[in-house]
């Protein structure tokens, strides 16, 4: 007795049955579209991934064990293999891309693979590698200055996009795990044990002092005895790292730190 009721409950109320089934279904797919859904390769890998980075929203990378590199062109809807030549097996660890042809992938044992082409081809320098250490991060700040971390506080260094590669002292023997550069000076190495460090001059040393101009003092372009006050202000420049802080004293006085300009009210010569 109870079917013609729900059935007729249904036909006579169908729009609002069918409102109701949409308002409890809307934010079920809202909810599964905001989460974590898994992707697969094709043919599907089963080899251990350890980073992975896109030149935009749809072209993508992942690299990992026993050389180990799959691409993306659709956000991740699909993924298929690619492989260096000659082919490696060394395990890669990062993979950096200044846009969606360059891009550089690095691994054990020194290894650094190129492509010029979004990935069609990935090549190693012919050279003898800079470091056989294991290298674990890379990161280029535009597509000409980059930069490799790894083992034992390894950092390697190219300016022309990858054809020369250099050490840099970085003053730790902690593994290093992770590199970053907004900027072609400015930039932050991680790795074991809390290690964080920071560069201002691209991670070469600025041997070349900071230099500072006064302005204000001796307006009238005489030097002497003055009477007067004078406002003195006062401009640091330095072409390598850069000005942090500039100080000054006054007289032979105690150093002060600068944050504007500044009178010299007492006359004499200062």
């Amino acid at each position: 007795m109870s079917r013609p009721r729900v059935r007729g409950l249904l036909a006579g109320g169908g729009l609002a049955a069918a409102l109701g089934l949409m308002l409890l279904l809307v934010p079920v797919a809202a909810w599964a579209a905001a989460g974590w859904s898994p992707q697969v390769a094709t043919p599907a890998v089963t080899a251990d991934l350890a980073a992975v980075d896109f030149s935009d929203s749809s072209d993508g990378w992942a690299v990992g064990a026993a050389g180990t590199i799959l691409h993306t062109t659709d956000g991740g809807a699909t993924w298929t293999a690619q492989a260096a030549t000659p082919a490696t097996t060394q395990s890669l660890a990062g993979v950096a891309f200044a846009d969606s042809s360059d891009a550089w992938a690095v691994g054990a044992a020194g290894t650094i693979l190129h492509t010029t082409d979004g990935g069609a081809t990935w090549t190693a320098p012919t050279a003898t590698p800079v470091t056989t250490s294991d290298l674990a991060g890379v990161a280029f700040a535009n597509a000409n200055d980059g930069w490799a971390v790894g083992a034992a506080g390894t950092i390697l260094h190219t300016t022309n996009a990858g054809g020369l590669w250099s050490a840099q002292s970085s003053g730790t023997g902690a593994d290093l795990k992770g590199v970053a550069f907004p900027a072609a000076k400015r930039g932050w190495v991680v790795g074991a044990s809390g290690t964080v460090l920071a560069t201002l001059s691209a991670g070469i040393p600025d041997v070349t002092a900071p230099v500072t101009t006064a302005t204000g003092l001796q307006a009238n372009g005489h030097a002497g005895w003055r009477n007067r006050s004078q406002t003195v202000a006062l401009a640091g420049s330095d072409a390598g790292s850069g000005v942090a802080v500039t100080y000054y004293a006054v007289d032979g006085g105690v150093r002060q730190t600068y944050a504007a300009p500044f009178v010299l009210a007492a006359p004499g010569s200062h």
